[in-house]
């Protein structure tokens, strides 16, 4: 029952914020001094609830759901993708 619970919170309320977060990545480059590994750029829940459109408690909800499943991880008081 609890799988079906995870599955069901992930693929109609976390998916957004998961892929909203991982949206705002700078890409893997390629410069004249070496290579540059990808980097995620923290967000706050305020700019995540303006881009989703949920209220400030489901954002926190997921956040926390992503955090236990290691695909996001606090920078501070914002939040940012796990690469």
């Amino acid at each position: 029952m609890l799988e079906t619970y995870d599955w069901y919170m992930d693929r109609f309320w976390d998916y957004k914020v998961r892929d909203f977060l991982r949206s705002q990545v700078i890409p893997h480059r390629i410069t004249s001094y070496g290579e540059l590994a990808p980097k995620a750029i923290p967000q706050s829940i305020s700019e995540i609830t303006a881009a989703v459109g949920r209220p400030e408690k489901r954002i926190l909800g997921s956040l926390k759901r992503l955090r236990r499943r290691h695909q996001v991880t606090p920078d501070g008081e914002k939040w940012k993708a796990v690469l």
